[in-house]
């Protein structure tokens, strides 16, 4: 009988663990997909920030576990989109090599498209906001 319980409590303890790093939750309040896309090999590199602040690489469907933001980097991250306007920026002027960003939220729905032909300081400004927190 106690074996019955021990194995009982231990199956309970495996099934209950959280994978939330595995996973991208697509109904959260806030969403963030940016990358590029062409170029010579026609490769996307593709990210994904979810509103927990968890980075995700996106590869041929599957969403890759890389790191995530403290609280406040999320909340600087948020702010500069709202300072930014982000929701009001009209930009769809893919070239060869494109970059995008698309930001979902409970209160707006935007993405944007450009290349480096197209002068878009906003855009950029934003684009490098987003890689550079990948990379610290």
């Amino acid at each position: 009988m106690k074996k019955n319980i021990v194995l009982i409590v231990i199956f309970t303890v495996l099934f209950s663990c959280n994978t939330s790093k595995e996973t991208a939750y697509y109904n959260s309040d806030f969403q963030i997909n940016f990358g590029n896309s062409g170029g010579f090999t026609n490769n996307t590199m593709e990210y994904l920030i979810n509103g927990d602040g968890a980075i995700f690489k996106v590869q041929e469907n599957e969403k890759l576990y890389v790191k995530s933001l403290k609280k406040k980097d999320l909340k600087k991250l948020k702010e500069s989109f709202l300072e930014n306007d982000f929701k009001n920026i009209e930009l769809n002027h893919p070239g060869n090599l494109s970059y995008f960003i698309a930001v979902k939220s409970i209160d707006y729905k935007n993405t944007i498209k450009w290349s480096d032909s197209n002068d878009s300081e906003k855009a950029e400004l934003l684009y490098k906001n987003l890689l550079s927190t990948i990379k610290d």
